[in-house]
Protein backbone atom coordinates (compact mmCIF):
# COMPACT_ATOMS: atom_id res chain seq x y z
CA UNK A 1 0.00 0.00 0.00
CA UNK A 2 1.32 3.39 -0.98
CA UNK A 3 2.17 5.78 1.78
CA UNK A 4 -0.04 8.80 2.23
CA UNK A 5 1.03 12.04 0.65
CA UNK A 6 0.83 15.35 2.44
CA UNK A 7 1.53 18.94 1.55
CA UNK A 8 4.37 20.59 3.39
CA UNK A 9 4.35 24.05 4.88
CA UNK A 10 5.62 25.54 1.59
CA UNK A 11 3.31 23.59 -0.66
CA UNK A 12 5.82 20.80 -1.28
CA UNK A 13 4.43 17.31 -1.49
CA UNK A 14 5.98 14.54 0.53
CA UNK A 15 5.25 11.24 2.19
CA UNK A 16 4.36 11.18 5.86
CA UNK A 17 6.82 8.29 6.12
CA UNK A 18 9.63 10.43 4.73
CA UNK A 19 12.42 11.37 7.13
CA UNK A 20 14.87 14.21 6.62
CA UNK A 21 18.12 13.36 4.92
CA UNK A 22 21.37 13.75 6.87
CA UNK A 23 22.20 16.86 4.82
CA UNK A 24 18.82 18.42 5.56
CA UNK A 25 19.08 17.55 9.25
CA UNK A 26 22.53 19.13 9.41
CA UNK A 27 21.21 22.26 7.73
CA UNK A 28 18.30 22.52 10.17
CA UNK A 29 20.67 22.13 13.13
CA UNK A 30 22.99 24.88 11.86
CA UNK A 31 25.97 22.63 10.98
CA UNK A 32 28.02 24.20 8.18
CA UNK A 33 30.61 22.95 5.71
CA UNK A 34 33.10 24.32 3.24
CA UNK A 35 34.26 27.92 3.02
CA UNK A 36 31.45 29.43 5.17
CA UNK A 37 32.37 27.08 8.03
CA UNK A 38 36.03 28.02 7.97
CA UNK A 39 35.22 31.71 7.57
CA UNK A 40 33.13 31.53 10.73
CA UNK A 41 35.80 29.56 12.60
CA UNK A 42 38.44 32.09 11.55
CA UNK A 43 36.28 34.99 12.71
CA UNK A 44 35.66 33.25 16.06
CA UNK A 45 39.39 32.75 16.53
CA UNK A 46 39.98 36.42 15.74
CA UNK A 47 37.26 37.42 18.21
CA UNK A 48 38.76 35.24 20.96
CA UNK A 49 42.21 36.61 20.21
CA UNK A 50 41.05 40.22 20.48
CA UNK A 51 39.09 39.60 23.67
CA UNK A 52 42.04 37.97 25.42
CA UNK A 53 44.34 40.66 24.01
CA UNK A 54 42.42 43.31 25.91
CA UNK A 55 42.82 41.24 29.08
CA UNK A 56 46.59 40.87 28.86
CA UNK A 57 47.88 43.81 26.83
CA UNK A 58 47.03 46.30 29.57
CA UNK A 59 50.03 45.03 31.59
CA UNK A 60 52.47 46.34 28.97
CA UNK A 61 50.48 49.53 28.32
CA UNK A 62 50.00 50.67 31.93
CA UNK A 63 53.45 52.26 32.41
CA UNK A 64 53.04 54.43 29.30
CA UNK A 65 49.42 55.29 30.16
CA UNK A 66 50.25 56.48 33.66
CA UNK A 67 53.11 58.60 32.34
CA UNK A 68 50.87 60.32 29.77
CA UNK A 69 47.89 60.88 32.10
CA UNK A 70 50.13 61.66 35.09
CA UNK A 71 47.64 59.85 37.31
CA UNK A 72 48.44 56.75 39.35
CA UNK A 73 45.52 57.03 41.78
CA UNK A 74 43.20 55.05 39.46
CA UNK A 75 45.78 52.58 38.24
CA UNK A 76 43.95 49.58 39.72
CA UNK A 77 40.83 50.43 37.71
CA UNK A 78 42.55 50.01 34.34
CA UNK A 79 42.45 46.19 34.39
CA UNK A 80 39.63 45.94 36.96
CA UNK A 81 37.02 47.87 34.93
CA UNK A 82 37.34 45.35 32.09
CA UNK A 83 37.27 42.28 34.33
CA UNK A 84 34.38 43.51 36.49
CA UNK A 85 32.01 44.20 33.60
CA UNK A 86 32.96 40.99 31.81
CA UNK A 87 32.42 38.75 34.84
CA UNK A 88 29.20 40.49 35.84
CA UNK A 89 27.51 40.44 32.44
CA UNK A 90 28.57 37.03 31.05
CA UNK A 91 25.53 35.19 32.53
CA UNK A 92 23.13 37.79 31.10
CA UNK A 93 24.88 37.68 27.71
CA UNK A 94 24.48 33.91 27.59
CA UNK A 95 20.83 34.17 28.60
CA UNK A 96 20.10 36.80 25.93
CA UNK A 97 21.73 34.61 23.26
CA UNK A 98 19.40 31.73 24.16
CA UNK A 99 16.26 33.88 23.91
CA UNK A 100 17.08 36.10 20.93
CA UNK A 101 19.03 35.59 17.70
CA UNK A 102 22.59 34.56 18.49
CA UNK A 103 23.76 36.10 15.23
CA UNK A 104 22.63 39.64 16.06
CA UNK A 105 23.41 39.45 19.77
CA UNK A 106 27.00 38.42 19.08
CA UNK A 107 27.49 41.15 16.49
CA UNK A 108 25.91 43.77 18.75
CA UNK A 109 28.10 42.92 21.73
CA UNK A 110 31.17 42.68 19.52
CA UNK A 111 30.41 46.20 18.25
CA UNK A 112 30.27 47.41 21.87
CA UNK A 113 33.66 45.77 22.42
CA UNK A 114 35.11 47.68 19.46
CA UNK A 115 33.47 50.89 20.67
CA UNK A 116 35.23 50.45 24.00
CA UNK A 117 38.53 50.01 22.14
CA UNK A 118 37.93 53.28 20.30
CA UNK A 119 37.25 55.11 23.57
CA UNK A 120 40.42 53.66 25.13
CA UNK A 121 42.56 54.59 22.15
CA UNK A 122 41.18 58.15 22.07
CA UNK A 123 41.14 58.65 25.86
CA UNK A 124 42.36 62.02 27.12
CA UNK A 125 42.09 61.21 30.83
CA UNK A 126 42.05 58.32 33.25
CA UNK A 127 38.28 58.53 33.69
CA UNK A 128 37.68 58.34 29.94
CA UNK A 129 40.05 55.39 29.66
CA UNK A 130 38.26 53.54 32.47
CA UNK A 131 34.89 54.09 30.74
CA UNK A 132 36.35 52.61 27.57
CA UNK A 133 37.65 49.61 29.47
CA UNK A 134 34.22 49.04 31.02
CA UNK A 135 32.54 49.22 27.60
CA UNK A 136 35.05 46.78 26.13
CA UNK A 137 34.42 44.41 29.04
CA UNK A 138 30.66 44.53 28.45
CA UNK A 139 31.16 43.58 24.80
CA UNK A 140 33.74 40.92 25.66
CA UNK A 141 31.14 39.13 27.79
CA UNK A 142 29.23 38.29 24.61
CA UNK A 143 32.37 37.39 22.68
CA UNK A 144 33.37 34.93 25.40
CA UNK A 145 30.02 33.19 25.79
CA UNK A 146 28.75 33.53 22.21
CA UNK A 147 31.93 32.41 20.46
CA UNK A 148 31.91 28.93 21.99
CA UNK A 149 28.19 28.57 21.30
CA UNK A 150 28.70 29.50 17.65
CA UNK A 151 31.47 26.91 17.25
CA UNK A 152 29.19 24.25 18.74
CA UNK A 153 26.39 25.34 16.40
CA UNK A 154 28.27 25.30 13.10
CA UNK A 155 30.48 22.23 13.61
CA UNK A 156 29.67 18.55 13.55
CA UNK A 157 30.10 16.48 16.75
CA UNK A 158 33.16 14.70 15.33
CA UNK A 159 35.01 17.96 14.64
CA UNK A 160 33.99 19.94 17.72
CA UNK A 161 36.94 18.93 19.94
CA UNK A 162 39.43 20.04 17.26
CA UNK A 163 37.62 23.31 16.59
CA UNK A 164 37.26 24.02 20.30
CA UNK A 165 40.99 23.47 20.76
CA UNK A 166 41.61 25.96 17.95
CA UNK A 167 39.63 28.54 19.88
CA UNK A 168 41.58 27.72 23.06
CA UNK A 169 44.81 28.08 21.12
CA UNK A 170 43.96 31.72 20.54
CA UNK A 171 44.24 32.41 24.26
CA UNK A 172 47.63 30.71 24.46
CA UNK A 173 48.83 32.35 21.24
CA UNK A 174 47.64 35.66 22.59
CA UNK A 175 49.75 35.31 25.72
CA UNK A 176 52.75 34.67 23.46
CA UNK A 177 52.21 37.63 21.18
CA UNK A 178 50.65 40.25 23.47
CA UNK A 179 53.79 41.07 25.51
CA UNK A 180 55.73 41.42 22.26
CA UNK A 181 53.05 43.41 20.43
CA UNK A 182 52.24 45.60 23.43
CA UNK A 183 55.92 46.18 24.15
CA UNK A 184 56.61 47.11 20.53
CA UNK A 185 53.69 49.57 20.44
CA UNK A 186 54.61 51.16 23.76
CA UNK A 187 58.30 51.39 22.87
CA UNK A 188 58.21 52.24 19.14
CA UNK A 189 54.86 53.95 18.45
CA UNK A 190 52.24 54.71 21.12
CA UNK A 191 50.29 52.68 23.65
CA UNK A 192 47.05 53.76 21.92
CA UNK A 193 47.71 51.28 19.13
CA UNK A 194 47.23 48.52 21.70
CA UNK A 195 43.52 49.30 21.37
CA UNK A 196 43.21 50.74 17.86
CA UNK A 197 44.59 47.50 16.44
CA UNK A 198 41.29 45.85 17.42
CA UNK A 199 39.33 47.82 14.81
CA UNK A 200 40.58 46.34 11.48
CA UNK A 201 40.73 42.81 12.91
CA UNK A 202 37.29 43.21 14.47
CA UNK A 203 35.84 44.39 11.16
CA UNK A 204 36.84 41.03 9.65
CA UNK A 205 34.91 39.18 12.36
CA UNK A 206 31.80 41.34 11.94
CA UNK A 207 31.86 40.91 8.15
CA UNK A 208 32.20 37.11 8.38
CA UNK A 209 29.37 36.89 10.89
CA UNK A 210 27.11 39.11 8.79
CA UNK A 211 27.60 37.27 5.49
CA UNK A 212 28.09 33.64 6.52
CA UNK A 213 26.49 32.94 9.90
CA UNK A 214 22.79 32.19 9.50
CA UNK A 215 21.75 29.92 12.40
CA UNK A 216 18.29 28.41 12.69
CA UNK A 217 15.84 31.00 14.05
CA UNK A 218 14.91 30.89 17.70
CA UNK A 219 11.70 28.87 17.81
CA UNK A 220 9.28 30.46 20.20
CA UNK A 221 5.70 31.61 20.23
CA UNK A 222 6.41 34.30 22.80
CA UNK A 223 6.28 37.99 22.05
CA UNK A 224 9.34 40.18 22.51
CA UNK A 225 8.20 41.50 25.90
CA UNK A 226 7.61 37.97 27.15
CA UNK A 227 11.10 36.96 26.06
CA UNK A 228 12.54 40.00 27.84
CA UNK A 229 10.79 38.86 31.03
CA UNK A 230 12.39 35.44 30.55
CA UNK A 231 15.84 37.02 30.84
CA UNK A 232 15.57 37.08 34.65
CA UNK A 233 16.56 40.73 34.90
CA UNK A 234 15.87 40.66 38.65
CA UNK A 235 18.55 38.00 39.08
CA UNK A 236 20.91 40.08 36.97
CA UNK A 237 20.31 43.17 39.11
CA UNK A 238 21.23 41.14 42.21
CA UNK A 239 24.17 39.30 40.65
CA UNK A 240 26.06 42.27 39.17
CA UNK A 241 26.52 44.25 42.42
CA UNK A 242 27.31 41.03 44.31
CA UNK A 243 30.16 40.21 41.93
CA UNK A 244 31.30 43.84 41.93
CA UNK A 245 31.48 44.01 45.74
CA UNK A 246 33.28 40.67 46.12
CA UNK A 247 35.84 41.53 43.46
CA UNK A 248 36.44 44.92 45.05
CA UNK A 249 37.09 43.20 48.38
CA UNK A 250 39.68 40.93 46.78
CA UNK A 251 41.15 43.85 44.85
CA UNK A 252 41.59 46.11 47.88
CA UNK A 253 42.44 43.42 50.43
CA UNK A 254 46.12 43.48 51.34
CA UNK A 255 46.82 46.53 49.16
CA UNK A 256 44.67 49.55 49.89
CA UNK A 257 43.29 48.09 53.14
CA UNK A 258 44.33 45.34 55.53
CA UNK A 259 42.43 42.06 55.15
CA UNK A 260 41.00 42.42 58.67
CA UNK A 261 39.97 46.06 58.19
CA UNK A 262 36.29 47.00 58.60
CA UNK A 263 36.10 48.02 54.92
CA UNK A 264 37.22 44.63 53.57
CA UNK A 265 35.15 42.68 56.08
CA UNK A 266 32.10 44.80 55.23
CA UNK A 267 32.61 44.23 51.50
CA UNK A 268 32.88 40.46 51.96
CA UNK A 269 29.78 40.39 54.18
CA UNK A 270 27.78 42.58 51.82
CA UNK A 271 28.82 40.61 48.75
CA UNK A 272 28.14 37.31 50.52
CA UNK A 273 24.65 38.38 51.59
CA UNK A 274 23.83 39.49 48.05
CA UNK A 275 25.06 36.17 46.68
CA UNK A 276 22.80 34.32 49.13
CA UNK A 277 19.89 36.48 47.99
CA UNK A 278 20.81 35.71 44.38
CA UNK A 279 20.93 31.95 45.02
CA UNK A 280 17.55 32.09 46.78
CA UNK A 281 16.02 34.00 43.89
CA UNK A 282 17.45 31.60 41.30
CA UNK A 283 16.05 28.67 43.27
CA UNK A 284 12.65 30.31 43.25
CA UNK A 285 12.68 31.08 39.52
CA UNK A 286 13.75 27.53 38.60
CA UNK A 287 14.49 26.66 34.98
CA UNK A 288 13.95 30.28 33.86
CA UNK A 289 16.74 31.52 36.15
CA UNK A 290 19.77 33.44 34.95
CA UNK A 291 21.91 30.48 36.02
CA UNK A 292 19.59 27.45 36.23
CA UNK A 293 20.36 25.20 39.17
CA UNK A 294 20.07 22.09 37.01
CA UNK A 295 23.22 23.19 35.15
CA UNK A 296 25.26 23.14 38.36
CA UNK A 297 24.14 19.58 39.12
CA UNK A 298 26.00 18.29 36.07
CA UNK A 299 29.39 16.91 37.03
CA UNK A 300 30.99 17.80 33.69
CA UNK A 301 29.96 21.45 34.05
CA UNK A 302 31.23 21.74 37.63
CA UNK A 303 34.57 20.08 36.83
CA UNK A 304 35.00 22.24 33.72
CA UNK A 305 34.44 25.38 35.81
CA UNK A 306 36.94 24.26 38.44
CA UNK A 307 39.52 23.43 35.77
CA UNK A 308 39.00 26.77 33.99
CA UNK A 309 39.35 28.63 37.31
CA UNK A 310 42.68 26.95 38.08
CA UNK A 311 44.03 27.18 34.53
CA UNK A 312 43.16 30.83 33.96
CA UNK A 313 44.49 31.72 37.40
CA UNK A 314 47.90 30.26 36.56
CA UNK A 315 47.87 31.93 33.14
CA UNK A 316 47.13 35.30 34.75
CA UNK A 317 50.34 35.04 36.79
CA UNK A 318 52.39 34.72 33.61
CA UNK A 319 50.45 37.33 31.66
CA UNK A 320 50.42 40.06 34.33
CA UNK A 321 53.41 39.52 36.61
CA UNK A 322 56.18 38.16 34.37
CA UNK A 323 55.92 41.05 31.86
CA UNK A 324 56.25 43.44 34.81
CA UNK A 325 58.99 41.46 36.58
CA UNK A 326 61.44 41.48 33.69
CA UNK A 327 61.43 45.27 33.04
CA UNK A 328 61.11 46.38 36.67
CA UNK A 329 63.44 43.90 38.39
CA UNK A 330 65.82 42.89 35.60
CA UNK A 331 65.73 46.18 33.70
CA UNK A 332 65.06 44.83 30.19
CA UNK A 333 62.98 46.61 27.53
CA UNK A 334 59.25 45.85 27.11
CA UNK A 335 60.01 44.02 23.85
CA UNK A 336 62.72 41.87 25.46
CA UNK A 337 60.33 41.13 28.32
CA UNK A 338 57.83 39.71 25.84
CA UNK A 339 60.47 37.48 24.29
CA UNK A 340 61.45 36.06 27.69
CA UNK A 341 57.86 34.91 28.33
CA UNK A 342 57.83 32.75 25.18
CA UNK A 343 59.22 29.43 26.55
CA UNK A 344 56.53 29.08 29.21
CA UNK A 345 53.75 29.72 26.70
CA UNK A 346 54.94 27.69 23.72
CA UNK A 347 54.75 24.50 25.81
CA UNK A 348 51.12 25.29 26.66
CA UNK A 349 50.31 25.95 23.02
CA UNK A 350 51.70 22.56 22.00
CA UNK A 351 49.77 20.84 24.78
CA UNK A 352 46.49 22.39 23.66
CA UNK A 353 47.05 21.15 20.09
CA UNK A 354 47.77 17.61 21.31
CA UNK A 355 44.66 17.58 23.50
CA UNK A 356 42.51 18.80 20.61
CA UNK A 357 43.81 16.10 18.25
CA UNK A 358 43.32 13.32 20.78
CA UNK A 359 39.86 14.68 21.60
CA UNK A 360 38.92 14.46 17.91
CA UNK A 361 40.10 10.87 17.70
CA UNK A 362 38.31 9.92 20.91
CA UNK A 363 34.99 11.44 19.80
CA UNK A 364 35.13 10.00 16.28
CA UNK A 365 32.55 7.25 15.67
Amino acid sequence: MDSAVTTGPFGMAGSINDSPTPAAAAKDSGVMTGFPLYAILFSMCVGSFLMSTDVFIISTAIPSITIEFRDTTQLAWYPAAYSLTTCAIIPLAGKISSVFSLRWIYQGLFFIFLLGSVVCGAATSSNMFIVGRALAGMGASGVASGGLTIILTVSSPAKRPLFMSMGSNMFALDIILVPIIGGAFAEKVTWRWCFWINLPAGAVTLASMFFFFHPPPVRTDKAVLERVRDLDLVGCVIFIPAIFILLKAMKWGGTKYLWNSPTIIGLFVGGGVLMLVFVSWEWRVGDAALIPGVVLTRRAVVLACVFAFCQLGSMAVMSYYLPEYFPVVQGVSPLESGVRVLPSIISQLGGIVVVGVFGKWYSAP
